[in-house]
């Protein structure tokens, strides 16, 4: 199942894409997949330089020519923001893909496990970063020409959908990118901002989680494979319909849209319509709405 109309798809072949935590478990399945076809990779994360030249001279290395380079940044840091994005435009003169895909967890009670520096930190990794960097690419792809075609992709996570009291700082920032990705569906059809919503991934990161995860729905069957949140990032660079679409992938799913912001706005436009219709009939019968507030006086 995919929700998306039938129509050419965007070719990865010869594109550049910055990979945000580009080192970590999930982007590297991503970065392997991304140049088998054929794209070049600028990877960023906040490991030192050495760890991620030696990584990105083993993808050179196997392509016979340079395909990826590695700039380090912390995503927590605006003027490393800054200096991320400008590079990676200069690394292989040109950017066209950014993949949002830093994540760091944020487990435990919100009031007794967490002060506010951690919760600043936390919302700065998991949501301002890719609000800023997903900016600062739209800048410099608008000031290359407005025939330029880009995509962003942004990792959030189905925990923005499920709230729980132990997940409440992730699961927030994580519902606030998938906002973010609704919002930014004007930018099409010249840049396609979209987000995949996995389940808890097969990873080292959730993982170290599974001994505080008591739920029935979390087991062998829910459980979402890196190869799937490839596949479904891959899905959503391709397509020239993934303005503002927000993908779920639960177990061996991976293609089910999030309908329920679209649902709630459909709420809300009936509730203002009703409220309007309302509104001219108590005019019509002579009703007309008494203050209780005096404004007047706090003028």
């Amino acid at each position: 199942m995919w929700p998306f109309t039938q129509e050419e798809k965007y070719d990865i072949r010869g594109k550049t894409v910055l990979v945000t935590g580009g080192l970590g478990c999930l982007s590297t399945h991503l970065n392997e997949t991304l140049l088998g076809m054929g794209a070049k990779l600028v990877l960023t994360d906040f490991l030192s330089d050495d760890e991620g030249s030696k990584k990105c001279q083993e993808y050179n290395d196997k392509a016979g020519r340079r395909v990826a380079a590695y700039i380090r940044a912390d995503l927590a840091n605006l003027d490393d923001l800054e200096m991320m994005v400008d590079k990676a435009f200069r690394v292989f003169e040109t950017l066209d893909v950014l993949v949002n895909n830093i994540g760091m967890p944020a487990y435990g009670d919100f009031y007794e496990d967490h002060d506010s520096k951690s919760i600043a930190y936390n919302l700065d990794v998991n949501l301002r970063a890719a609000m800023i960097a997903t900016r600062l690419f739209v800048e410099k792809v608008r000031a290359s020409g407005t025939n330029r075609e880009a995509a962003v992709v942004s990792n959030s996570s189905i925990s923005s959908m499920m709230p729980n009291e132990h997940f409440m700082l992730y699961g927030t920032s994580k519902a606030a990118l998938i906002y973010f990705t609704q919002a930014n569906t004007y930018l099409a059809p010249q840049i396609r901002v979209s987000c995949v919503a996995p389940f808890m991934v097969d990873s080292p990161m959730v993982n170290r989680y599974k001994k505080h995860i008591d739920s029935p729905y979390y087991n062998v069957h829910t459980v979402v494979p890196i190869e799937n949140v490839t596949a479904a990032t891959i899905k959503l660079i391709e397509s020239r319909s993934s303005a503002g679409q927000s993908i779920i992938s639960i177990g061996d799913w991976y293609t089910l849209p999030v309908w329920h912001f679209t649902m709630s706005k459909a709420y809300m436009y009936i509730l203002i319509l009703l409220s309007w219709v309302v509104g001219i009939l108590k005019a019509m019968v002579g009703i007309r709405r008494q203050p209780q507030f005096d404004k007047e006086k706090y003028r």
